[in-house]
């Protein structure tokens, strides 16, 4: 998941980035558990967001909007804000590699 925000994670410190629901089940690995939306919401989603989030060594802050149609839930898109220090660290890192 991470992967997918690396490319734009140097113009800015915030990126989006939305799967549906069937594309976040494969990738946590619940495809045949938690069937229900509301058990996946807290017992993954909600929980993986948690241990971000309070994480002693993270330096970023993760949130999530579910996108839905009706009363549906059909995707979640988050949202990763890099805390402006790690910003800072990754621009000096790519500048000096560059005059290397």
């Amino acid at each position: 998941m991470l992967s997918d925000f690396k490319a734009s994670f140097f113009s800015r410190n915030r990126h989006k980035f939305e799967y549906s629901i069937e594309r976040l089940r494969q990738l946590m690995g619940c495809e045949d558990k938690l069937l229900k939306f509301s058990q996946f919401k807290e017992k993954c989603i909600g929980k993986a967001i948690f241990e971000i989030n309070n994480s002693d060594t993270s330096e970023f802050t993760l949130t999530a909007k579910y996108n839905k149609n009706g009363r549906a839930v059909e995707g979640v898109s988050f949202i990763l804000l890099a805390e402006a220090n790690v910003f800072c660290r990754v621009m000096i890192t790519i500048i000096s590699s560059k005059q290397a």
